[in-house]
C-alpha cells in the first residue's frame, strides 16, 4: 500500500505557502512495516501542491534509481526518521 507524507516549513506556526517535500512509501499493514521510499522536494521559490508532490514522489517511488530502500520499520518510527531527515 503506498502512502503519503507531505512536510512544510513553518512560519510563525503556520505551514508556508512555498517549498515543502512530498514522501511516497510502501507501508504493510499486515507486518506493520514499511520498507522503502521516495520523495520529491518543491523549491522554496514555487508554491507547494500536494498533487504535483504525489506523482513526482510515486514516480520516483517506482524507480530503482531513485527509491530509497530501508531496514522494515514500523510506521510511526519511520515517520519521525523522515521528518528529521527532511527538515527544512
Amino acid at each position: 500500500m503506498i502512502r503519503f507524507l507531505h512536510v512544510r516549513p513553518q512560519q510563525d506556526g503556520k505551514p508556508t505557502t512555498r517549498g515543502g517535500v512530498t514522501v511516497a512509501y510502501v507501508f504493510n499493514p499486515e507486518m506493520d512495516q514499511v520498507d522503502h521510499w521516495a520523495y520529491a522536494r518543491c523549491s522554496s521559490k514555487d508554491n507547494f501542491c500536494r498533487k504535483t508532490g504525489r506523482i513526482i514522489a510515486e514516480g520516483r517511488l517506482h524507480s530503482p534509481r531513485q527509491s530509497r530502500k530501508i531496514l522494515p520499520c514500523s510506521e510511526k518510527a519511520f515517520i519521525a526518521s523522515v521528518t528529521a531527515f527532511v527538515a527544512l
